[in-house]
């Protein structure tokens, strides 16, 4: 492999591009547009573009690709700051209709595990998971959020692995898994609570906007060793913020 100048450019400049125009592409659909520009400046896809369909790039060309590229990076950047990273304007607590909550306690007969939870939640157009990064998320036409804020206590023998996957909403009969956010720190997710610990947490749900009534339930099956005990405890003062 021959290094030159224009390669250690193009790559130095593509694989960045390539890498951050993945994330912007998972708050905003734009981040396609620098994805594309950074991919062409790669010299392994401009040679599979020359060999089969005949298209070939000049140095001159794959440096205006790669500086539009890196524009189109900033400025998609930009929209989805501004635009709170979800495709829209709404921002958390925004009014919405409301949902009336209510918890279902669970109490398998061979539990070794148990978790008291108290819980508080509310519903909105929007969430912030990290008000300090840009990934806010707006919620989709025709759908709303309901965020649950958790204080989970450990009154079990055992350690608990948390995960969201162990909580989900129910509605006439319809059951929804938890949403995954992207920059959701302190979301359940990789936490091992010990015995007599305790640990605060949120878990969001997507829900239809029409929705005004859901029960809070615990899914078994997300547990991979003991099935656990819950007992839940309604708090209707616990603050709702995701990031404290």
């Amino acid at each position: 492999m021959e290094i030159t100048l224009g390669k250690i450019v193009s790559y130095g400049v593509g694989i960045p591009l390539v890498l951050a125009s993945i994330v912007l592409t998972i708050l905003s659909p734009l981040g396609l547009i620098p994805l594309i520009f950074g991919l062409l400046i790669l010299p392994p896809i401009r040679r599979q573009l020359s060999k089969r369909v005949g298209v070939d790039f000049s140095r001159g060309a794959a440096a205006g690709i790669g500086t539009l590229g890196v524009i189109a990076a900033i400025v998609v950047l930009l929209v989805a700051a501004l635009s709170g990273g979800g495709g829209g304007s709404a921002q958390p607590g925004s009014d919405v209709s409301n949902v009336s909550i209510s918890a279902v306690d669970s109490s398998p007969e061979e539990s070794l595990t148990a978790l008291n939870v108290e819980w508080n939640s509310r519903a909105q157009s929007a969430v912030d998971p990290d008000p300090d990064d840009i990934s806010s998320y707006s919620s989709n036409e025709g759908q709303k959020y309901v965020v649950f804020r958790l204080q989970i206590e450990n009154v079990g023998n055992e350690s608990v692995d948390l995960t969201p996957r162990l909580f989900r909403l129910r509605s006439e009969g319809t059951e929804y898994d938890h949403q995954t956010l992207f920059g959701s720190g302190n979301s359940l997710s990789g936490v091992t609570l010990n015995s007599g610990g305790e640990y605060s947490g949120w878990v969001a749900f997507s829900v239809p906007e029409d929705l005004v009534e859901a029960e809070l339930i615990v899914y078994q099956d997300a547990v991979i060793s003991n099935e656990i005990t819950v007992t839940f405890n309604h708090n209707p003062s616990m603050p709702i913020e995701m990031d404290d």
